[in-house]
């Protein structure tokens, strides 16, 4: 065996001897070149592979400038030049043989993952050898390692200097030994780890696939444009819409992932990706890097933004509201509509019912021809809904998110029914009380909430297979991708029975697979639980 440039200088000194003093990183990607300024700037040794000497080069002048624009502003200890001296980059894999951690950020191709796998159980025989794969399972990584307790997932995420995340993945074979010192490491290199099993997408992958998914099939429904559907999410309280983030990650990088995931789960509908996306793909609009994605993002454009239709507020309207339904948004509904006045509902001019479940739904007394009526669309669509009330032409929908605040959306959705000007007189009454309204077509949920319960009900998944815990999978997804709740925290705060309702009223209209509710889910709401 050839020793490697470390070797050594470090005297085979191994992580289970005491804090790893080198690391190796394989692939000078974005990714790789991530992980190893990160590891500089944490006081370690790094060598940085890749077999294309061009890429490498680029990968240590762009760590060299990162290093210079932090040391600017005051973010380094040691000066560049000082942290780049325990730099090596190298074309030659032996040169990793005296590192204490692996980290190998190669292409997601498994055969090349594995043969890398195999090359380095013999040119690193002490070290831990660490897979940076987002959607390939570890075990099948390590099955051309002889000694596959030393093989584990360390997923960082991208930019992996910035972001706090470090999904640990455990495989078949990673001894317990091996993930406490990654666990460790991660801390050292002021990660938050998170330890979860080997299944495909791990946590963030996985629960995240309905936050794009769902974004597609409401553009591809008509439900709303793509700048509409992004202005509703960032209303829930998401940094960025699913479109914006897909231009933002390339739409090949997306879209690899989500048929990664379909196809590791057996093609189950749940991951199915979009024909919209694929088109994209096969056209080379690809997002940002590119120029040209969901949106134009050519120098002479401006960066998309969309806001909800009422940019101006009208004068009030002089109506009497009644509300009825036990939902959690009508509490929140009554204090933001606070400055109409309440009446019965015999003698009000608009009833708002919060009714989450079907079998609620019109179960108003004294409503009368007069009333206008708008409907929670948690338990159907606008249409659906309208259609149980004795009056469908004075019906529409609409759909929020909790919790409301400033900057929530209320969404409006006429039904087929729906007399017209109905919809219009429904945007007035919001906007006139301070909300941010959007008219968008018709289906169970909106679109804040539906996607919302479709990222819920694949954490559950993830939760009832033992993934991880509830804590860690609402934690994962916070730190891996900045949403501003965790999915089952966001469940609880709806309400399980409301997320049950918008998951039964979708599969009930589409008659699609992909939103059967997860057993666990089911079961909780019929035990009477909102909380775990």
């Amino acid at each position: 065996m050839n020793a490697g440039p470390y070797e050594a200088a470090l005297g085979g000194a191994t992580i289970t001897a005491g804090k790893p003093r080198a690391i190796g990183v394989i692939g000078a990607g974005t990714m790789g070149a991530g992980i190893a300024e990160l590891a500089l700037t944490r006081g370690y040794r790094v060598a940085l592979y890749d077999l294309n000497a061009e890429q490498l080069a680029r990968a240590q002048h762009a760590i060299a400038r990162s290093l210079e624009k932090l040391q600017a502003r005051g973010k380094l200890q040691d000066s560049p030049d000082t942290l780049l001296a325990h730099l090596l980059g190298t074309t030659d894999l032996a040169g990793l043989g005296g590192a204490d951690v692996v980290i190998e950020a190669a292409p997601e191709r498994l055969d090349l993952k594995q043969k890398l796998f195999a090359e380095l159980e013999t040119l690193c025989p002490q070290a831990i050898l660490a897979t940076n794969t987002s959607t390939l399972l570890v075990s099948a990584i390590a099955s051309s390692v002889g000694d596959r307790a030393r093989v584990v997932g360390m997923h960082f995420f991208n930019p992996a200097q910035i972001l706090p995340l470090v999904e640990v993945v455990r495989g078949q074979d990673t001894s317990a030994r091996t993930v406490e010192a990654i666990m460790e490491l991660a801390r050292d290199l002021g990660k938050t780890p998170v330890l979860c099993d080997d299944t495909p997408g791990f946590i963030v992958n996985r629960v995240a696939r309905p936050f794009y998914g769902e974004g597609l099939r409401l553009a591809a429904e008509g439900v709303a444009s793509y700048a509409e559907i992004d202005a509703v999410m960032r209303g829930a309280g998401f940094r960025m819409g699913p479109f914006e983030l897909m231009d933002l990650i390339g739409l090949d990088i997306n879209f690899a992932s989500t048929v990664s995931v379909y196809e590791a789960f057996f093609h189950d509908p749940r991951y199915r990706p979009h024909p919209l996306q694929a088109r994209m793909v096969a056209g080379g609009r690809l997002g940002r890097k590119t120029g040209q994605g969901f949106y134009d993002h050519s120098a002479s454009q401006a960066a998309p933004q969309s806001e909800p239709s009422s940019s101006s507020i009208p004068q009030r309207p002089q109506v009497r509201l009644h509300l009825s339904g036990g939902g959690r948004l009508r509490e929140a509904l009554e204090e933001l509509l606070s400055g109409y006045e309440r009446a019965l509902a015999s003698e009000a001019d608009w009833v708002i019912d919060c009714s989450e479940t079907v079998s609620s739904v019109a179960a108003i007394v004294g409503l009368t021809p007069r009333s206008r009526v708008l409907s929670l669309a948690y338990a159907g669509s606008a249409t659906a809904l309208a259609a149980r009330y004795p009056f469908p032409e004075r019906v529409v929908g609409f759909s929020c998110l909790s919790p409301l605040g400033d900057k929530s959306v209320i969404e409006i959705m006429p039904a087929l029914q729906s007399e017209p000007g109905l919809a219009q007189d429904t945007e007035t009454l919001f906007a006139a009380a301070g909300l941010s309204v959007q008219m968008v077509g018709e289906t169970p949920g909106g679109i804040a909430a539906r996607t919302v319960a479709m990222l819920a009900n694949e954490a559950f998944s993830a939760l009832a297979e033992g993934v991880a815990d509830q804590t860690t999978i609402d934690t994962a997804m916070k730190l891996g991708t900045n949403y501003p709740r965790g999915p089952l925290e966001w469940a609880q705060l709806i309400g399980l029975r409301a997320v049950l309702s918008i998951l039964e009223a979708l599969q009930r209209e589409t008659g699609d697979d992909r939103y059967r509710p997860h057993p666990l889910l089911r079961r909780m709401v019929l035990a009477g639980k909102d909380t775990f």
